[in-house]
C-alpha cells in the first residue's frame, strides 16, 4: 500500500467518523425545539423558501447562511413533492426541514475538517500532521457539539479556514491573482456569515506583505482588488445592506451593546480571556494546546511568513471577543482547525527532533519522551471522543420540556391560564390561555396572581440561585416565587431516560 493511498483511507475514516458521530445528534430535541439561536436563522430562512421574498427581515446575524437554509428547505420541499410527502411548503414538517437544516451544518463541518487537514499538509509539506489535526477536529468536543444545530458558528469557521488557505497560498507559491481572490471571496462569505469574522481579512493583508517579491514591485493592486473583492463578496451574501442600511448599523450597536454590557448568567467581571481559555483548555484539550504552541514556535522558525498567516486571525480574533464581558462557549470554534493545524505541525516537529537525538546515547530517554508524548496525546483525542459521543447520546433522550409539555396538556384544566418564561415547554395556546414572559420572565416585577399556574425553567432561575452574590435580586424574586406558590409538578433530567432543563410547574391557589 502506497502512502497516498493509506492516507487517503486514514483521511477517509477520520471524515466518516465525524459525520457519524455528529449525525447521531441531528434530531436532538424533537418534537420540541430547543436550541434558544437555532429559530433565528431558520425562522427567515422558512419565511424566504415559502415566499420566495428574500428579505431577511433581520440584521441579527449577517445573510448568507439564511440563504443557504433557505436553499436547503427549498430543495426539502423538492424532495417531499416528488416523494409524495407534501403538496405545498406549509405541508411539510418543521421537525424535517430542521432535520436537513441541521444536516446541512454538519456537511459543513465535515468539509472544515477536511479543509483542516489541507491546510496543515501546506504548512509542512506531508500528510501525517494534517490527519493529526483533522482528527483533533473531528474529535474535539467543542466543534462537535456545535455542528448539528443551525447556527453559524461552524459555516464561519469554514469559511475564516478557507480564506485564511488563500493568504497562505500567497506566501507559499507567490502572489497570484487566484489567490487572492480565494481569500478575498472567502473572507468576504465569512463576513456574511457572522459579523465577527471580520478579522479573517488580515492573513491576506499579513500574507501581501510577507509573500516574496522583486525590490520594489510588490503588487499593491492586487491588495486593493482583494479588499474590494471582500466588501462585494459580504454585500452579494448580505445584499439588504444597501437596501436598509440604517436597520443594519441598529442591529450592530444591539450586538456590540450585548455583549459589552450584560448577559445574565454568560459574563464575567471585566474580560472573559480567562473563559475562554477555559474552554479551550476543557473542550479541545491541554496537550493539543500545549501541542498549538509549540506548533507555533516551530513554524515561526522555519516559515516565519506562513506563521504570521496562520496565527493572525485566532489571535486578533482572541483578543477581541476576549475583551467583552459576555461570553459563549461557541465563540472559540472557529479557532479551533488553527490551533489544530499548529498541534499536528508541532507534534511532527518534535517527532522529527526525537528522531535526530535517537542515535546517541540518549536513545531511550528520547524513546520514553515520544512515548510519553504520543501516549499524552492519544488520551486526549480518545477523552474527547468520549465526551462528544456521550453527548450526541444524552441529548437525544426525551426532552424534559416534551415530557412536561405532555403532561401539563393531559393533566391541566382545559382553558387555564398559565404564565411561561424562556425554556419552557411550547404549551398548546389552542387549549389554554399562555402568557409568555420572556427571559426569565417569573423574577421581573409582574402580577401574576391572576394566573390559574406558573411554569418555570432551570435555565432561566438556575443561573440567579447558583451566584445570588452576582444576581442577588432576582435570585430573591426566584426564592420567594418558589416558596409563595404550590409545586405541582417536578420534571428533573434523569441519568439515561431524559435531557433538559428542570421544569416546575406552579399553582398560584
Amino acid at each position: 500500500m502506497t502512502e497516498k493511498t493509506a492516507t487517503s483511507l486514514a483521511l477517509s475514516a477520520i471524515l466518516v467518523a465525524a459525520f457519524v458521530l455528529r449525525y447521531i445528534a441531528v434530531d436532538f430535541g424533537f418534537p420540541v425545539f430547543v436550541h434558544p439561536d437555532e429559530s433565528q436563522v431558520a425562522a427567515p430562512a422558512a419565511r424566504i423558501a415559502a415566499t420566495g421574498d428574500l428579505d431577511p427581515e433581520t440584521f441579527l446575524y449577517p445573510s448568507l447562511y439564511i440563504y443557504m437554509q433557505s436553499s436547503m428547505f427549498v430543495l426539502t420541499f423538492l424532495v417531499e413533492r416528488l416523494t409524495g410527502g407534501a403538496e405545498t411548503f406549509e405541508q411539510i414538517e418543521l421537525t424535517t426541514l430542521y432535520h436537513w437544516g441541521r444536516l446541512l451544518t454538519v456537511f459543513i463541518s465535515v468539509a472544515t475538517i477536511y479543509l483542516t487537514f489541507v491546510v496543515t499538509r501546506i504548512l509542512t509539506g506531508g500528510p501525517s500532521a494534517g490527519l493529526l489535526a483533522a482528527l483533533l477536529v473531528g474529535a474535539s468536543f467543542l466543534h462537535m457539539t456545535n455542528s448539528f444545530t443551525i447556527t453559524t458558528d461552524v459555516p464561519m469557521g469554514f469559511w475564516v479556514l478557507l480564506s485564511a488557505f488563500g493568504s497562505l497560498l500567497i506566501v507559499e507559491r507567490g502572489p497570484a491573482l487566484r489567490y487572492y481572490m480565494l481569500a478575498a471571496v472567502s473572507a468576504g462569505l465569512a463576513g456574511g456569515t457572522k459579523y465577527n469574522a471580520v478579522f479573517c481579512v488580515l492573513p491576506l493583508v499579513v500574507a501581501h506583505f510577507s509573500a516574496a517579491a522583486p525590490r520594489g514591485k510588490r503588487p499593491h493592486g492586487l491588495l486593493a482588488a482583494g479588499i474590494a473583492v471582500t466588501g462585494l463578496a459580504f454585500l452579494a451574501s448580505t445584499p439588504y445592506v444597501l437596501i436598509e442600511p440604517a436597520s443594519f448599523f441598529e442591529f450592530l450597536r444591539f450586538q456590540r451593546t450585548a455583549y459589552a454590557v450584560s448577559h445574565a448568567g454568560a459574563e464575567s467581571a471585566t474580560t472573559s480571556f480567562s473563559y475562554y481559555a477555559a474552554v479551550l483548555l476543557e473542550q479541545f484539550g491541554i496537550v493539543p494546546l500545549l501541542a498549538s504552541v509549540a506548533g507555533a514556535l516551530a513554524l515561526a522558525k522555519s516559515s516565519p511568513r506562513a506563521a504570521a498567516v496562520t496565527i493572525t486571525f485566532p489571535a486578533a480574533y482572541f483578543l477581541f471577543m476576549g475583551s467583552y464581558r459576555v461570553h459563549f462557549e461557541r465563540n472559540m470554534v472557529p479557532v479551533l482547525p488553527f490551533l489544530a493545524a499548529l498541534a499536528g505541525l508541532g507534534c511532527i516537529r518534535f517527532l522529527e527532533a526525537a528522531r535526530r537525538q535517537g542515535a546517541g546515547p540518549s536513545r531511550s530517554v528520547v524513546r520514553l519522551g515520544v512515548w510519553a508524548v504520543v501516549a499524552l496525546l492519544t488520551v486526549s483525542i480518545y477523552h474527547q471522543g468520549v465526551m462528544s459521543l456521550a453527548h450526541a447520546k444524552r441529548i437525544t433522550l426525551p426532552n424534559t420540556r416534551w415530557i412536561s409539555k405532555q403532561w401539563i396538556e393531559t393533566n391541566l384544566p382545559s382553558g387555564s391560564k398559565i404564565a411561561v418564561e424562556f425554556y419552557t415547554p411550547p404549551i398548546d395556546p389552542e387549549r389554554f390561555e399562555v402568557t409568555e414572559l420572556g427571559l426569565f420572565g417569573l423574577s421581573r416585577d409582574v402580577d401574576l396572581e391572576g394566573y390559574d399556574y406558573l411554569v418555570a425553567s432551570s435555565q432561566d432561575f438556575r443561573r440567579f440561585l447558583l451566584r445570588p452574590d452576582l444576581y442577588p435580586v432576582k435570585a430573591q424574586r426566584y426564592k420567594e416565587l418558589f416558596g409563595r406558590h404550590r409545586l405541582v409538578k417536578f420534571f428533573r433530567p434523569e441519568e439515561g431516560e431524559s435531557y433538559g432543563p428542570a421544569i416546575r410547574v406552579y399553582a398560584t391557589d
